[in-house]
């Protein structure tokens, strides 16, 4: 188990990561605010959104960077620990090679749209 900021015990997923066999400690699910927190990360951004006369929508602003910004935000959110350290996750996590990358982030975004499987081992 692990403790979150307001020191309700959390259940826990923990995964190995396919070519590194690191240890991934991720929370089983997230509570709405942090969902929120998460969800509003994409809209920090400059964004500017316009209707003309004509009834023309247009969107200025859109970034990559800023999906980059979202899913850094779920992941220094949803993953507790890599090989029991729990400093500089996000980091780690894009230096992984792509495989356990793509294993850490399939499961991070399972969590955060509350799609947990059946075949993943909670603590």
């Amino acid at each position: 188990m692990t403790l979150n900021q307001t020191n309700m015990q959390r259940d826990t997923i923990t995964i190995t990561t396919p070519l590194s066999k690191q240890v991934v400690v991720l929370l089983s699910y997230i509570t709405g605010r942090e969902k929120r927190t998460i969800d509003n990360s994409i809209v920090t951004a400059d964004l500017q959104f316009s209707v003309d006369s004509q009834d023309k929508k247009d969107v200025k602003g859109l970034k990559g960077s800023m999906v980059e910004y979202m899913e850094d935000k779920a992941i220094s959110t949803i993953v507790v620990s890599i090989d029991g350290q729990t400093d500089d996750i996000v980091n780690k996590i894009l230096n992984m090679k792509a495989k356990d990358y793509s294993a850490v982030i399939e499961v991070v975004n399972n969590v955060q749209a509350d799609k947990i499987g059946t075949d993943i081992k909670k603590n």
